[in-house]
């Protein structure tokens, strides 16, 4: 009993290890993140980019990009999908979005923009198939900015006429009473 715990023990420790070798860690940045929005008005458009950089591990790695959320408001605008990042760089790899407000959507409205970034490997089959690996969701909010367009209410537009039309006619009154009054002097 003592050997076969032992043995798993062992064999565990030799997964993990193997495992553990196997490790590959990138990052995404980006300008915009929870407090901090993307903020463009109806109608308007950005161009956002994505930062990835692969500073831990031991080989270059290949990522695959794609939207799974806010897809109706953003894209990637990049000819491919996949993006190559090698191990160490300081030089960051971009991921450029595209993020377009609709003209007829209302000030304050919130959209989540939501990428995934997944490792890509070349199968053994002579190279031509692919397997995703680890994956990586970046997220960041678009808020709807904005200001209303200020309008007189129309009662405002129609007494404001009121008043002038007033004025005219007491001008017009009191220019025609004016020579009245100095033919009676």
């Amino acid at each position: 009993m003592k050997k076969r715990t032992i043995f798993s023990a062992l064999l565990f420790m030799a997964v993990f290890a193997i495992l553990l070798s196997n490790v590959s860690a990138f990052g995404i940045g980006s300008s915009y993140f929870a407090g901090h929005p993307l903020e463009l008005n109806p109608g308007e458009t950005a161009n956002v980019s994505l930062g990835l950089q692969n500073m831990i591990g031991d080989q270059n790695l290949t990522l695959r990009a794609s939207i799974i959320g806010g897809a109706d408001i953003a894209q990637i605008t990049d000819a491919s999908k996949d993006y190559f990042v090698p191990l160490g760089s300081n030089n960051q790899v971009s991921v450029n979005l595209r993020v377009t407000i609709p003209s007829t959507d209302t000030i304050g409205k919130e959209y989540t923009v939501t990428v995934v970034l997944a490792t890509v490997t070349l199968s053994q089959a002579g190279g031509t198939g692919a397997t995703l690996g680890a994956s990586i969701e970046k997220s960041f909010p678009v808020l709807v900015k904005g200001t209303a367009e200020k309008t007189f209410p129309a009662w405002a537009v129609v007494l404001i006429v009121v008043i002038v039309i007033v004025i005219i006619i007491l001008i017009k009154l009191l220019a025609k009473r004016k020579p009245q009054l100095q033919k009676k002097r």
